[in-house]
């Protein structure tokens, strides 16, 4: 069986196997597949390459898609094989299926358009080794179906069904199905207390209060990588067109958190320092986004949906709501309810 080689490569549906994350204006779908290691000893060097693409694109038909693996003992890790724009309210479907291949600096983009595959169906072997050690080879279809939604599909001889996998307990190994959908390991959370938030002097009559949103990996034996926090919707505002990415590219530890600043405002420095501190605050708090950060008018509590996904959980939604208190021209911040109103 596959289960009984050194590591074995599993092809799965659902969070974290297929995904849906922004790029740019687009959204863009990733399918991706999990290389599991059924040993005591760690794997390195390892390779996932596609051999035998079908119909070969660009006289290209074998490929690398990620080098240099590392998996630890009864690891496991999660690695993309392609990707396809699914288009939003501001851009149109994409024209091709990309292949996640490395691209190296020094090279022209031609150089990668074999990558670029036809919207047709392309089946292949993906082939997991290390030098000339195979560890597993499975045979897959790439496609979209009738809606354009892409799908990475064995063909081989493995169940159809959700995977089960191993889990790292030394003592006596459990099998269980493969993370549902619904339960994540990425845990979002706002306070305004601790290190939720920080101030800084920016007058000798201002301050400027940052609140932050609590990421953590409740996941207490295995790490989410290439962590990305988006913010998906902010309402009723209706100027700034979504999504956002709040932070990107960073990998979460075992039980680890991080804190990620998610608005800025300008309040008076004290209280009881200005008669009107309300009318003395900035007129606008700003989201921190990596780009086009959204300025939004202090009149209005704004209602921010974020999404956090990574490789090793699935993706995880969660919903606060922004305001200025008229009391003492304080920025405020909590949890909102999913179906919460927008006024």
């Amino acid at each position: 069986s596959r289960s009984s080689k050194p590591a074995q490569i599993v092809v799965g549906t659902g969070e974290p196997y297929e995904t849906v994350e922004p790029a740019g204006v687009n959204r863009r779908r990733f399918v991706r597949v999990m290389l599991q290691n059924n040993t005591d000893t760690e794997i390195a060097n390892g390779r996932l390459g596609i051999v035998n693409l079908d119909p070969a694109n660009g006289g290209v038909s074998d490929c690398e898609l990620k080098s240099d693996i590392t998996i630890g003992p009864r690891g496991r890790c999660f690695a993309e094989v392609a990707c396809y724009d699914i288009g939003s309210s501001q851009a149109k479907p994409g024209m091709h299926i990309r292949l996640v291949v490395p691209m190296v600096g020094g090279f022209f983009a031609e150089a990668y358009a074999f990558a670029n595959l036809p919207l047709q169906e392309h089946t292949f072997h993906l082939r997991f080794s290390r030098f000339t050690e195979v560890f597993d080879e499975v045979f897959c279809a790439l496609y979209l179906d009738s809606s354009r939604v892409l799908h990475l599909e064995d063909r081989g001889d493995s169940s159809k069904s959700l995977p089960v996998v191993t889990l790292p307990d030394r003592s006596a190994p459990t099998p269980v199905v493969a993370r549902d959908r619904r339960a994540s390991s990425l845990k979002m959370s706002v306070d305004e207390a601790g290190a939720y938030f920080e101030t800084r002097g920016r007058s000798t009559r201002h301050t400027e209060r940052t609140l932050k949103l609590k990421l953590e990996n409740t996941d207490r034996e295995n790490a989410v990588t290439d962590v990305k926090v988006a913010i998906m919707s902010i309402e009723p505002q209706t100027e700034y067109v979504g999504p956002w990415i709040l932070k990107s590219g960073f990998a979460l530890a075992a039980g680890a958190d991080e804190f990620i600043p998610l608005a800025s405002f300008g309040e008076p420095y004290a209280e009881g320092s200005l008669p009107n501190r309300y009318g003395n605050t900035d007129s606008f708090f700003v989201v921190l986004t990596t780009k086009n950060q959204p300025s939004l008018p202090k009149e209005t509590t704004q209602f921010i949906s974020l999404r956090a996904t990574g490789l090793g959980a699935a993706a995880s939604d969660f919903k606060c709501k922004l305001w200025v208190d008229r009391s003492d021209g304080r920025l405020r911040i909590s949890e909102a309810s999913q179906d919460e109103a927008v006024h």
